[in-house]
């Protein structure tokens, strides 16, 4: 196992004094932000890929000839060094007169170079002020606050990069790393609306099938209303919809399933008109006449449609009313 670390500032400084102190440290660091496996956290993850057509991608050469390096040469610290470099680059703006300064929007920080044989952890710190910058212990209130961070954990056949802001810095994946989305939005809705409809996005330990219901109807009801998958961010309501003082969930982990949040990307713009496509129902009320519902179960509870002794009554809202007297004149 090596460690590299670099202080990312107008420069890019290279700590040259890694001790076993130091390591024990910076494990304790990576522990405290990806868990214990180094993999990042449920939920957390943006899974990226290698442009298949981009053959000078400096990920895809590690693969190819360091990441199963054991033993520490003079090109591989000339290529680990390339990297906090091309992270500076990345940082950086040119001026009108070609000079270089730093993006005002993008914080100086760390760079911390985890290399495990078949493993390599990419891990900026943003803000510092919580661990000993000279031996990198961690001080008490330590990430109180875990946006300030930015990761990527390249593996044989997979890339996980995280950021816990709302989206992924695109400096740090795209700029710096030269990678892209493993899969888009569609590709994620479909995932999400299929893992709904088969009952299989709720965790297998909750068993109780009416706490099971009502979390699957909020998702469904979420997805068709908010324009991205937020889960963190759906938390509270889940946890309001249950409406028990003896049932809580603390973390979105204990909500959906590990198989779910390992294949989706943490965050993802909802694929609205493939969502609405698999959400609808028709209501074949004749040869001649259908009703076309999205989300019926939503328009049942909120008694926008009911159905008694033989009819259908619909609540129009007051903006559709004009048109469809029109219809009926």
């Amino acid at each position: 196992m090596n460690y590299f670390v670099f202080n990312i500032t107008e420069s890019c400084e290279r700590d040259t004094t890694i001790n076993d102190k130091k390591i024990s440290n910076l494990d304790k660091i990576i522990d405290s932000i990806l868990g214990h496996s180094g993999n990042g956290l449920p939920g957390e993850i943006q899974h990226f890929k290698i442009s298949d057509d981009d053959e000078s991608n400096k990920i895809k050469l590690l693969r190819d000839k360091y990441l199963d390096l054991h033993k520490v040469d003079s090109s591989y610290e000339t290529f680990i060094s390339g990297l906090a470099n091309d992270l500076l680059k990345a940082e950086l703006v040119e001026e009108k007169d070609g000079s270089k300064r730093r993006h005002k929007r993008i914080t100086p920080g760390i760079l911390i170079i985890k290399h495990e044989k078949g493993k390599l952890t990419l891990l900026k710190l943003e803000e510092t002020s919580s661990i000993d910058k000279l031996t990198y212990e961690l001080k008490s209130a330590f990430m109180t606050d875990r946006r300030y961070y930015k990761a990527a954990i390249i593996l044989n056949k997979t890339i996980n990069v995280i950021d816990k802001n709302r989206k992924v810095a695109n400096y740090w994946a795209y700029d710096f790393l030269h990678l892209e989305r493993e899969r888009d939005d569609k590709e994620n809705t479909k995932y999400l609306v299929a893992k709904i409809k088969s009952d299989e996005l709720v965790a297998r330990e909750i068993t109780d099938s009416t706490l099971r219901k009502i979390i699957s109807d909020l998702m469904r009801e979420k997805i068709l209303t908010e324009s991205r998958f937020e889960p963190d961010e759906w938390l509270e309501e889940i946890n309001n919809s249950i409406k028990s003082e003896d049932l809580s969930f603390k973390k979105i982990e204990d909500i959906f399933s590990t198989e779910a949040l390992d294949f989706l990307d943490e965050s993802f713009e909802i694929d609205k008109k493939f969502a609405r496509q698999q959400f609808k129902t028709v209501i074949e009320i004749s040869p001649d006449l259908k009703i076309e519902a999205i989300n019926i179960e939503v328009a049942i509870r909120a008694q926008k449609i009911s159905f008694d002794d033989g009819y259908i009554q619909i609540q129009v809202p007051e903006e559709y009313r004009a048109n469809i007297r029109q219809l009926f004149k």
